[in-house]
């Protein structure tokens, strides 16, 4: 992607989950002192210009989070804004779950998009110099 003056926002899937929870008054963490609406809380990461959700493999099993997240990719893609998942398993291998919270949607146009997303795997500084220590 080309450099730009545009902004972007990261966030974890556990915050974006424990955030909306405390939409729907989930009693373990109540942090929505200002009782702030799902698309008030949605609305920078609908906005802004990209997009990285880390740990998209442990999305909560809540059907209310995976229907939220289900339409912040939705608009995302609708808009073409760029949006990076990260996750330590790939999308198929995700998808494949039963448990997973985006097959129990059954929104097809969206597990379609996330199976034939494009895939990039970074491999650890770490493993790296390990493999070229390994082989001196």
């Amino acid at each position: 992607m080309a450099r730009t003056s545009e902004s972007g926002l990261f966030i974890s899937i556990r915050t974006f989950s424990q955030e909306l929870k405390d939409v729907y008054y989930d009693i373990r963490s109540f942090k929505n002192t200002e009782f702030q609406s799902e698309r008030a809380l949605m609305q920078p990461l609908m906005d802004t210009a990209v997009l990285v959700i880390d740990d998209f493999d442990r999305l909560d099993n809540d059907i209310r989070l995976a229907r939220a997240f289900a339409q912040l990719l939705d608009y995302r893609y609708a808009e073409s804004k760029p949006t990076l998942l990260t996750a330590t398993q790939g999308p198929r291998s995700v998808l494949q779950s039963e448990q997973s919270p985006l097959i129990k949607l059954g929104d097809e146009s969206l597990l379609r998009r996330l199976e034939q997303s494009q895939r990039v795997e970074c491999r650890p500084t770490l493993k790296s110099l390990i493999t070229l220590i390994a082989s001196t």
